[in-house]
């Protein structure tokens, strides 16, 4: 039995990531509708990944496939928007993907913080 697949199934769950005020990443898999009740703060953006289905546990050797695809996501949601995408989130996504890698740390300028 394969723990992935195209379409809902039961046992099933979504994925997705989401995307911090400080342009941090994080993946969760889980139900879509428990993904947004319990996984996202209000100043953060989720994207559930469509299409894209996984049986839990993950396998540990297919984790870092998992946060990749999730990463080709956002990148395909941010280059397919019509206008420039100025919301603070996807600026310092953009600012941590820059060099190819996420930074794990990053210089957060006086405008953006509260």
């Amino acid at each position: 039995m394969s723990f992935l697949s195209d379409k809902p199934r039961e046992g099933f769950s979504a994925v997705s990531g989401i995307v911090d005020r400080y342009g941090g990443l994080r993946v969760v898999v889980s139900e879509e509708w428990r993904i947004h009740v319990h996984h996202v703060r209000d100043d953060e953006l989720c994207f559930v990944v469509p299409g894209f289905f996984i049986k839990e546990p993950v396998p540990w050797d297919y984790i870092p496939t998992l946060i990749r695809r999730v990463e080709l996501y956002i990148e395909w949601w941010i280059d397919t928007r019509n206008e420039p995408v100025n919301d603070y989130r996807i600026v310092a996504y953009l600012r941590r993907h820059a060099n190819g890698t996420p930074e794990r740390s990053l210089h957060i300028p006086e405008e953006m913080r509260e």
